[in-house]
């Protein structure tokens, strides 16, 4: 994900979370932890929908750095790959609401 991208995720991790009332600082503590997993899930359901050859080129782009490269390969490489980063996203924040309506109660 570009930075855009994470600034988004961001916007929609306080807004799904309703932290809009908390100071930014909290915010960011919530947050980081929830930005991190949503990568994680995202690398792991985009690496697991690609051949052997796929990967070698992914890693080989990865490394060199170019992330509008990678994401244009991603796009290309996995039909629908904006379709599944929107599905994991929705998923790990249900997961994240599930959790935190369980601790609160």
């Amino acid at each position: 994900m570009n930075e855009e991208q994470i600034k988004q995720l961001r916007a929609r991790i306080v807004r799904d979370l309703n932290l809009g009332d908390l100071p930014e600082s909290a915010q960011d503590l919530v947050i980081g932890g929830g930005v991190e997993n949503i990568l994680l899930a995202i690398t792991r359901a985009t690496i697991e929908r690609m051949s052997p050859v796929t990967r070698t080129r992914f890693d080989e782009l990865s490394a060199a750095g170019d992330q509008q490269e990678v994401m244009r390969f991603l796009e290309e490489a996995i039909p629908g790959y904006d379709k599944l980063v929107e599905n994991v996203i929705t998923w790990v924040m249900s997961e994240r609401k599930q959790t935190t309506a369980a601790v609160a109660a």
